[in-house]
């Protein structure tokens, strides 16, 4: 006999089963961990109610089993077979497929061979149950808030006398006291995944670390990735001027680089094959026939590798790897291409930035004087060096110049502001000062000079020392 339920009304009286349902809503309560929880159930249920518990959990399109647990021991080996190799199939007629896509309870107070027979996978897997003594079932889905989660089977064996409606209706009530808790028991382990995943993405992509020099950018960002998805080696990537290759922007884990090129031709090996399809790659090499341009990468169990874009531009080659098994799991995966984004962006910004900054420190530099003029019984000397390396090039001036036979002047000053602007006002400072000294032999009127030009020309203001020594 068999039979399929849908909401249950009444409770039965078996004393044994409602023991077990009131000390599973006592257990399944304190559980903050999903899976833990069901597999404390699974215990509770072999305890007093079956001989056998199976519990499966839909996550994504399949059905996995997070439990299998066996009355006595010395079978136990044969429920992890059923456990490791037959989880049932979705869709398929296996009872547990059945009760999640109608949400109804599966149940039958025997089990004979043709039914067996129709609901497992091959002869193996009949051979299993047979030899277990398969006799009754009830199998009931676990839906919290419209939501399904899984299902709870539990399987009498042998000559036990079968699952009476009694029985079954208590499991079916405990089916629905469980689903609440395990629905709260996985969004608080969803919760802590998700933070954990925010932790260690913001450990790697830390907009502090974008303050320091590019080479040690890279090299913090690849300890901190590598350190974030357990991986023995990283190597970032970067394309040449000529967009045509891939030179080295750093390694860890793999050797003192006789064992990778530093170099390596778009299109060609591990990197240059991601630079080209501009797509995530994950590769196992002893497995594999790609062709590597350092030899290090096919000594690697697997290795895993993003390009790193901001926008269409290419900016380079991120990669990753282990020399031993297991794979990244979808989660690092997740958390690289999410690194390399932003890792992208530094380092583009980076690149902008240090492109800027050589452009206004030529500017500046054919602004200032290419040579000091002597002062008699003195020595001159000048040097400039920013306060810190991130700043960008500022409006510092500087001049020693011959004003006529007797005098030599000397001037020293900052315009306000950064950048190109600050750097071209420099220039206009000196000629201003250099004109207006050779123009008076009163030693603040050329002063006076720069004062009136900064007032036409810029709206920010000066600064400026200006002297001069008689010979």
């Amino acid at each position: 006999m068999e039979g399929s339920m849908g909401e249950q009304g009444d409770v039965g009286s078996d004393d044994k089963v409602l023991r077990v349902v009131l000390r599973a809503t006592d257990v399944l309560a304190a559980a903050f961990d999903f899976k833990d929880g069901l597999r404390e159930l699974a215990r509770l249920l072999v305890e007093d109610v079956s001989d056998i518990c199976l519990i499966d959990v839909l996550e994504g399109d399949e059905i996995v089993r997070v439990a299998a647990l066996h009355r006595d021991e010395q079978a136990q080996a044969l429920v992890d077979e059923l456990r490791e190799r037959y989880p049932p199939v979705p869709g398929g007629p296996h009872p547990v497929a059945t009760a999640i896509a109608t949400r109804g309870v599966q149940w039958r107070r025997d089990m004979p061979v043709e039914f067996l027979r129709d609901t497992t996978q091959d002869a193996r897997h009949l051979e299993l149950v047979e030899t277990l003594r398969f006799s009754s079932y009830v199998t009931v889905p676990i839906v919290a808030r419209g939501e399904v989660m899984g299902a709870v089977t539990t399987v009498r064996i042998g000559s036990r006398a079968p699952f009476d409606d009694g029985e079954v209706a208590l499991l079916a009530d405990l089916a629905r006291r469980a689903a609440l808790h395990l629905h709260n028991a996985r969004l608080y382990e969803e919760r802590e995944i998700a933070l954990n995943r925010l932790r260690r993405f913001q450990e790697v992509t830390d907009l502090a670390l974008a303050a320091l020099p590019i080479d040690d950018f890279i090299d913090e960002v690849m300890l901190r990735l590598q350190r974030a998805v357990q991986a023995d080696t990283a190597r970032v990537l970067l394309v040449t001027e000529d967009a045509r290759s891939l030179h080295g922007g750093g390694s860890i884990g793999l050797g003192d680089g006789a064992g990778w090129k530093d170099e390596v031709p778009i299109g060609f090996g591990f990197a240059g094959h991601i630079a080209e399809s501009r797509k995530m790659l994950v590769v196992f090499p002893p497995s594999s026939d790609f062709e590597f341009a350092s030899p290090a990468l096919g000594d690697l169990a697997v290795i895993a590798g993003v390009p790193l874009l901001v926008g269409e531009t290419l900016i380079g080659v991120l990669h990753v790897g282990r020399r031993a098994l297991p794979a990244f799991e979808d989660e690092d995966l997740t958390l690289l291409q999410l690194a390399a984004e932003r890792i992208a962006v530094a380092i583009h910004e980076s690149q902008q930035f240090e492109r800027e900054r050589q452009k206004t420190l030529a500017l500046q530099s054919s602004l200032l004087p290419s040579a000091l003029t002597p002062i008699p019984g003195c020595e001159a000397a000048a040097g400039y060096w920013p306060a810190d390396h991130t700043m960008a090039v500022g409006g510092d001036f500087y001049d020693i110049f011959e004003i006529d036979e007797q005098r030599v002047g000397l001037l020293i000053g900052d315009v306000a502001g950064k950048g190109v602007v600050a750097a071209a006002f420099t220039g206009l400072a000196r000629h201003t000062v250099r004109t207006g000294a050779r123009h008076t032999q009163r030693v603040d009127e050329p002063l006076l000079w720069l004062h009136q030009a900064m007032t036409e020309h810029a709206e920010d203001y000066c600064t400026a020392l200006f002297g001069w020594f008689i010979r």
